[in-house]
């Protein structure tokens, strides 16, 4: 990834400039997260989508951050945010993702 679309995914997110990312980071058996950055002892997982983001980003966020907050039971992290980055959200996927404290950023 260029170091510019890095600081933007950081920025977008509200990740330090400091922040590791591991793409495609596997979280057994809900599937593989499109990047989770560790950012001292907060972990950001994080779901990129074209276009308008469909409904099932919803529950598909929402399984990673489960896993990731079980993950914390070894004392790796103390905190787990979620982010969707997508281009266009429709008003229920908007609303829903809001309710679950979901950060949106439309590119």
């Amino acid at each position: 990834m260029k170091k510019e679309n890095r600081n933007y995914m950081f920025s977008c997110i509200g990740a330090s400039s400091s922040a590791h990312i591991v793409h495609e980071y596997q979280m057994e058996p809900y599937g593989r997260c499109d990047f989770l950055i560790r950012d001292k002892r907060t972990w950001h997982v994080v779901e990129v989508k074209r276009g308008t983001v469909p409904t099932s980003v919803v529950s598909q966020i929402d399984k990673y951050r489960l896993c990731a907050e079980l993950e914390m039971s070894v004392w790796t992290h103390d905190e787990v945010k979620a982010s969707v980055i997508a281009q266009d959200f429709s008003p229920y996927v908007r609303s829903e993702l809001d309710r679950k404290s979901t950060r949106l950023n439309s590119s």
